[in-house]
Parts: structure tokens; sequence; C-alpha cells
């Protein structure tokens, strides 16, 4: 399992008192189109600002993160994943501390990585390199590699918006995760809302029913206000943080990236998944 392979590389650096492993970040929805790999491509920019990060896009089928911050990686995960280039020769830097990797889109079931592959990416990518945070931008819905991602990540930000099948989606992905992974990693990522009260209103309910059913209440890490520039910008394939900063938008989106950092901050040894 991956989640294997984040113990051992973290357990290289236990006996030294210091972990060096990468604060890893799984940003996921139930439902698509709800702005999650937007999202991820901001908030990855804004952490870059002044530490090192790596957009890794899993969703093997349909990978976008490359169209989005507007890049074509030469050299795709398919290479890496057959075993006939290392992970860090498909490493693209879209700026100086914001990297992605990135597949080409698998056709048929025989494209798809088998779980072993992806295991050795992951032990390359943490022993091998020196990101201080890798961002796992998964595909929609459930899956055993959505649920590999968030197996191993210290963080997962759970992505809804205010339409009933996001929110029922998302709780239908809590009721799944809750069994395999503690559910105090997941924090609530409110995107596309009016303003913060609109946002603490989705929260509210989709407690309501987390807490009745599951027994399980969902921290809210923020939420980000609909922006008609973010459209444009996806249109235009450049990052909206870069350029729309002072927005509201992107206020909301440099305090979601700081309220990460905090967290880092606080869990300088990350304990291990298990």
């Amino acid at each position: 399992m991956v989640v294997v392979a984040k113990m051992q590389a973290e357990t290289k650096n236990i006996g030294n008192e210091i972990n060096l492993s990468p604060i890893v970040i799984t940003v996921c929805s139930g439902k698509g189109g709800v702005g999650k790999s937007v999202l991820v491509a901001n908030i990855a920019s804004t952490l870059a600002k002044n530490a090192k990060v790596l957009i890794w896009d899993t969703n093997i089928q349909f990978p976008n993160m490359h169209l989005i911050v507007g890049v074509e990686p030469p050299v795709r995960l398919n290479e890496v994943y057959n075993g006939r280039l290392q992970a860090s020769v498909a490493v693209f830097h879209v700026t100086e501390n914001l990297c992605i990797l990135s597949a080409s889109s698998a056709c048929t079931n025989s494209d798809m990585p088998e779980e072993a592959q992806v295991i050795r990416v992951f032990e390359e990518l943490i022993n091998t390199t020196d990101f201080d945070y890798i961002i796992l931008d998964t595909a929609a819905g459930i899956s055993e590699d959505n649920m590999q991602c968030c197996m191993i990540s210290d963080i997962i930000l759970l992505t809804v918006t205010d339409e009933p099948t996001a929110m029922i989606d998302a709780y239908g992905l809590v009721k799944i995760l809750r069994n395999k992974i503690d559910t105090k990693k997941i924090n609530l990522l409110v995107n596309n809302v009016i303003d913060e009260e609109d946002a603490n209103e989705i929260v509210t309910k989709f407690n309501l029913v987390t807490r009745k059913f599951l027994d399980i209440e969902v921290k809210n890490l923020g939420y980000v206000p609909y922006e008609r520039a973010i459209r444009q910008s996806i249109i235009k394939q450049e990052i909206f943080i870069d350029t729309m900063a002072e927005s509201e938008a992107g206020r909301a989106i440099v305090e979601i990236a700081n309220s990460i950092k905090t967290f880092a901050g606080n869990n300088a040894c990350v304990e291990m998944s298990v």
C-alpha cells in the first residue's frame, strides 16, 4: 500500500529527531465541477512564494493541471510508471518553487498504472526530493487511488459548493473515508460562495448531517467567494492568485494557504499515517 511508503520514508528521519518529509495534502471532492483543481493551482502558487511545492495530478484518465497552469511538460508520468524514467525527470518547473507531475490521458485499462508503480514513484519523491509540500489533485469521487492518496496525507481538503449534489457526494466520501483514516485530517474547503456567512451556512448544514449519522464534525479550513476573474484566468491558462492577490477571492486563498502553513509549523515532526 502507498501508506507504507510514507511510513518508511518518515522513519528514516525519526531516529535523528528530525522529520524532513514534506507535508502531503490531498484535495478531493465527491462531485466534479466544484473548482477543485483550480483551487489546487492557486493554493500551491501561494505556498510557493516561500516554499517548494509539487502538484501531483493523480487523475490518470483526465489530467488537466498542466492546462490550468498553462504549461506542456515534455515528460509525463506514464514514462515513470512503466519504469523507463525516474520521477525526478518528470518533475516540471512552472516557477522556481512550483512544480507539477502530470500524466498523459489513459485511454484503456492497460494504460492505468498498477499500485506498485504508484508506490515506487511516491517513495522516490519522498526520499530524493526536497519539497516542503506535495499536493495531490485527485479525480472527483471515490476510488482505490483516491483512497490511497487520502491515507498518505497529513491534510485532506474536501471541496464543496452549495449545490445539493456536491454536498451529498461529499457526505458520501466522508462516510467511506471514516473507516480508513483519522477523520481529524479532513477539512472542508468551501468554494464559489457569496460571502463568509454563506460559507458558514454550508458548513453548518453539512455538519448537522455528519454529526447525526456519522458522529463526526468536519472542520472548515476556509472558503473562496465567487470571482468572475477566476473563470477568465482558466480560459487564459493563468494562475489567478498571481495577478489578483488583493481581490476578495485572492485574500481568501492566501488565508487558506496561511492555515496550511500554520498546520505545517505546528507539525514539524509529522505523525506517521497508519
